[in-house]
């Protein structure tokens, strides 16, 4: 078992270092999934000639067949890209792509971002995975209830199961990154298996679409969303900011005015706190691996309480120093 230094080593390390793997530029990744309607079933071997056609030219892009898929293609880029450049890849995908019917309506299809995590410690990304669980019920819901309990992007709350298997690889020496968090967790709304495949953290509840306008919005959302949450440096900290703000405020700092729209102070209130049991439960899961505590936690008696109440009295924590190792402004 490794000793809580080494642990503590390992939370305080940049992800890219722990795997030794190379920082790469880039900021996102986009999976595009479509599908040709079956009443307009375009000639035989289109779909292979595309893809033939598609991998000679484009310097952003590959196509690829998808059996989850009926007569469709996913388009995925070939390495993250830089925000900057996001109108440049997806005006190149939409003029290879232009005159193909695709369908708006599929319950198959979506859209998959993934944002380059390589750079962020294991406490900023533990940071990230908090502060989205506590606002991944409002968000997800911007994109209709066939995206709710949907078995391809699983919410925390449609299966906690993700929390237990999160804990079982906090207690090991490469956290996130061995080998546990695999096809269990592979289908959440919030795909964590994807740090160590990828060195990313993958999207992908967002419905089909060929509307670069709105892929664009998502990625850059998501990408500006997760280093506002690893600025934190530390799940306490984020845990504090919410505290200290209140669920309202604290969501509404987070998210755009676009995905609040339709939200009552009410009804985002009860979304974020949604989560707070588990997010509250990972804190302390995290707190207990760093620095082993003899202290008792017991769930609240009332929805008015703290979603944990502590038994016992122990010093205050707080988080290490992290900044020296993340350059915010460095371009992947």
């Amino acid at each position: 078992m490794k000793s809580n230094q080494s642990l503590q080593h390992q939370f305080d390390t940049a992800i890219h270092v722990i795997t030794e793997r190379p920082l790469k530029r880039g900021d996102v990744g986009i999976e595009i999934e479509s599908e040709c309607p079956i009443k307009s079933t375009p000639p035989q071997n289109f779909w292979n000639s595309n893809i033939l056609k598609f991998d000679k030219s484009p310097s952003y892009w590959v196509a690829k067949p998808d059996n989850s898929l009926r007569n469709g293609l996913e388009y995925v880029t070939r390495s993250p890209v830089a925000i900057s450049k996001l109108d440049g890849a997806l005006d190149e995908w939409l003029k290879y792509i232009k005159g193909t019917p695709f369908r708006e309506d599929s319950i198959r299809t979506s859209i998959h971002v993934h944002r380059n995590v390589l750079g962020l410690t294991i406490n900023q990304l533990l940071a990230v995975i908090g502060g989205w669980w506590l606002l991944e019920t409002p968000i997800v819901d911007t994109q209709g209830i066939h995206r709710r309990g949907n078995l391809f992007c699983l919410r925390l709350q449609d299966a906690d199961y993700i929390l237990i298997e999160v804990f079982n690889t906090l207690g090991r020496g490469r956290p996130f990154l061995d080998g546990v968090l695999g096809d269990n967790v592979k289908y959440g709304a919030l795909n964590l298996a994807a740090v160590e495949r990828y060195g990313s953290l993958e999207f992908r509840f967002l419905k089909g679409t060929n509307d670069i306008k709105e892929i664009k919005q998502w990625a850059v959302f998501f990408h500006e969303l997760c280093s506002k949450l690893a600025d934190y440096g530390h799940i306490n900290e984020l845990i504090r900011d919410v505290e200290t703000c209140g669920s309202v405020v604290w969501a509404k700092k987070m998210l755009p005015k676009w995905i609040l729209e339709g939200e009552t102070e009410e009804s985002l209130r009860h979304k974020i706190e949604t989560n707070y049991s588990y997010v509250y439960a990972l804190m302390y899961r995290v707190r207990d691996v760093q620095v082993p505590s003899p202290v008792i936690y017991a769930f609240p008696a009332s929805e008015e309480d703290n979603p944990f109440v502590q038994i016992e009295e122990e010093e205050s924590w707080d988080s290490p120093d992290t900044s020296h190792l993340v350059d915010d402004d460095n371009d992947f």
